[in-house]
């Protein structure tokens, strides 16, 4: 049977991988309408008619050697299963595109992965790996890698051999420092490097040009540099719950930006350049340490979502209820007289002003 080739597009449009849930979309619709075998035994009676195979929540202690006579698999599913290692076997499935191996006990893979020369996509998040193996760098079509929920303190420097990388997901690790090697990543389009212990965002950032998602949140950074702006094309920045102090006025040179995140930091002044962002529709500033807020705030025309709760801010500019499409404004937990809330309220702004609840604004929208 002719060889046949997939060109797959890995999930852009879902909510965050976690240890819960996973939800894969792909855009091709040839291997979409592919069938997904599910048993084992039915797989090995149409080998030549196998292309995905999920064998995900099984139990299984090892991958059965059968799965290795289906050399036409694109995709192979084992999340959730009790494996410690990998077969050096995994070489035989030359055509695989799409490995799946989340929420198991790995610590590292053979160095017969490396013959996988059209893997796309690897899930390896939930694991127990310290190190990114050096196999991976042999993944030269590689554009998706999860490493998310592992025990890594660094990334290597020799990142850089993956040349087509564009999504990068190391949430919930220990890492420190963003090395170098990866601004060399030219094709990096969504980079997510939450819950680590970064203090510094490099300057080499603006080097990933295509860079469209940055997700930095829960870290130790201090400072947004103003050389932020170089990277134009940058539609969603969630630095939540870091040490922020002040925002480069260079963020309005963002025009392509529609997700703004910076809940509890440590700001006290936006720049009046925030007017500027003509596409955002979502700014979170909660929980910070805001006096005033600009009034050319108001000239977001496009915002869906405003956060300012928890605040200090004694006053509020009115003009945001000309706002067309904005829906909500947190700004419950500020200092408020009596008078500016009844002004708020009488605005037609739809607030909570009036609660003491703390309310949490809805998660980010990961890699769309």
């Amino acid at each position: 049977m002719p060889k046949i080739v997939f060109s797959i597009l890995i999930p852009i449009l879902f909510s965050s991988l976690s240890v819960s849930s996973q939800v894969f979309l792909f855009s091709n619709p040839s291997l979409d309408s592919l069938r997904t075998y599910t048993d084992l035994n039915e797989a090995l009676a149409n080998k030549s008619q196998v292309y995905k195979l999920d064998l995900s929540r099984k139990k299984l202690t090892q991958i059965p050697d059968e799965v290795f006579q289906l050399e036409n698999l694109v995709l192979l599913n084992l999340f959730d299963n009790k494996l410690k290692s990998i077969s050096a076997n995994i070489a035989k499935l030359k055509n695989l595109q799409i490995l799946m191996l989340s929420e198991n006990s790995l610590e590292t893979l053979p160095k017969e992965i490396s013959e996988l020369k059209n893997l796309f996509a690897i899930y390896l998040n939930g694991n127990k790996f310290k190190n990114l193996p050096y196999e991976i760098g042999s993944f030269s079509r590689l554009e998706y890698l999860d490493i998310q929920h592992n025990q890594f303190s660094a990334l290597p420097d020799d990142i850089d051999r993956l040349k087509n990388l564009k999504y990068l997901l190391a949430t919930g690790n220990k890492i420190e420092v963003i090395p170098p090697g990866l601004f060399t990543l030219k094709q990096i389009e969504v980079l997510d490097m939450s819950s680590n212990r970064i203090s510094l965002i490099p300057l080499d950032l603006r080097e990933l040009t295509k860079l469209r998602e940055l997700y930095l949140d829960n870290n130790m950074i201090e400072f947004l540099n103003v050389e932020i702006a170089d990277n134009r094309h940058l539609q969603v920045i969630s630095l939540a719950f870091n040490n922020l102090k002040f925002l480069p006025y260079s963020i309005g040179d963002l025009s392509e930006l529609k997700y703004l995140d910076l809940r509890t930091n440590s700001l006290n002044y936006l720049p009046e350049d925030i007017g500027r962002l003509n596409l955002l529709t979502n700014l979170y500033l909660g929980n910070n340490l805001f006096v005033q807020v600009p009034e050319n705030i108001c000239r977001l025309d496009r915002l869906i979502e405003l956060d300012f709760q928890s605040n200090q801010l004694t006053t509020f500019p009115l003009c945001i209820a000309r706002l067309p499409y904005l829906n909500f404004c947190y700004l419950q937990n500020n200092n408020f007289n009596d008078y500016v809330v009844q002004s708020i309220i009488q605005s037609g702004i739809s607030t909570d002003i009036a609660s003491s609840t703390f309310l949490q604004p809805p998660p980010p929208p990961r890699r769309r």
